[in-house]
């Protein structure tokens, strides 16, 4: 159970480097077109949260140092150990796949607002999605799948490009449907009928 946790622990970290990779992109990109805007120093800061993203889960070590590793419970402190020593070609077998899944989620996401007439430039509207995915990781939420955060951040990028509230609220629903609330409806009947 430990290593499952420890294993699932990578791969958010995996997931969250993908999304701040392609979110960073997603914001230099949505500012310079909507924006007059000077990046530099957008970029400079992206630059060294991805270097640290990345220098974080392949050599979590780098967080076990003292004397900020004496508050760490001993679980982290295993935590840190094990995945300090899993091996690069698994590591980067899970970046490949969190890059793979990120991209179908965005790929979701704007193919639902194309469902809903929403009369925009493909390559805009990825990059407005992987902006609001970006907001999404960045803020906390307590949420049912962040979907409160997800529709809040959504509204703040795609009232930018002129689509309806409307719109907007029930592409949300939709995703939230689709990627949580019908899996976890499936996987309760199965439990349930299995017992």
């Amino acid at each position: 159970r430990t290593k499952s946790m420890l294993l699932t622990f990578l791969a958010n970290i995996s997931q969250f480097i993908a999304t701040i990779i392609f979110g960073c992109l997603a914001l230099i990109a949505f500012l310079t077109l909507k924006f007059d805007f000077n990046y530099g120093l957008l970029v400079t800061g992206s630059g060294i949260v991805l270097l640290v993203g990345v220098f974080v889960y392949y050599r979590p070590r780098l967080l076990d140092f003292t004397p900020i590793n004496r508050f760490y419970p001993q679980k982290i402190k295993e935590g840190i150990a094990f995945i300090q020593e899993t091996n690069w070609l698994v590591k980067n077998k899970v970046l490949l796949l969190a890059f793979v899944r990120y991209f179908v989620f965005v790929t979701q996401y704007v193919l639902v607002l194309f469902a809903f007439g929403v009369q925009q430039s493909i390559v805009l509207l990825y990059i407005a999605v992987g902006l609001i995915y970006l907001i999404m990781t960045i803020l906390p939420s307590i949420t049912f799948g962040k979907l409160f955060v997800r529709e809040a951040s959504a509204l703040m990028v795609l009232t930018a490009l002129s689509v309806p509230n409307a719109v907007i609220l029930l592409s949300g629903f939709v995703i939230w449907m689709i990627n949580i609330a019908f899996p976890a409806l499936l996987g309760g009947s199965l439990l349930i009928a299995k017992k």
